[in-house]
């Protein structure tokens, strides 16, 4: 996840996100990474904030 302030042509850097994969050994391209499903999971602590807003 990306703070919301941060200007980025895409909704995430795939190509840096790639990059940073690649120099610690995987072998992984930024399409492989955009492909990939994600889910946002929140702690409870964060529901709770959340609740109280």
């Amino acid at each position: 996840m990306l703070p919301d302030d941060d200007e980025c042509a895409e909704a995430h850097p795939w190509e840096w996100l790639a990059g940073l994969a690649r120099a610690r050994g995987l072998d992984v391209t930024a399409d492989d990474l955009r492909a990939l499903p994600y889910e946002v999971i929140l702690s409870d602590d964060v529901r709770r904030w959340l609740a109280g807003a």
